[in-house]
């Protein structure tokens, strides 16, 4: 994430699954939103990846990566990627 990027709000998008009575199970999606403090994850967000050690399985193959925006003041928009 560039360091002059500054966010004020975060999009999540969160899957999952929901037991409707009588209707069965959905796959469902909820936007989630922040507006608060975000100077933590936006610090967070501009550390370089940590060493991962020989032989270790890569944890690509079993999670999904969350599903983030970022909002600046001024509309424009980043999507961090995650390693």
């Amino acid at each position: 994430m560039p360091a002059t990027f500054i966010p004020v709000a975060a999009l999540r998008c969160v899957t999952g699954d929901k037991e409707i009575p009588g209707k069965g199970l959905y796959f469902t999606a909820t936007l989630e939103r922040s507006d608060g403090d975000l100077r933590a994850l936006a610090a967070a967000l501009r550390q370089r990846p940590g060493h991962v050690a020989s032989g270790t399985m890569c944890p690509m193959i079993a999670m999904v990566p969350p599903q983030v925006v970022l909002i600046a003041k001024d509309g424009s928009m980043v999507r961090p990627k995650f390693r």
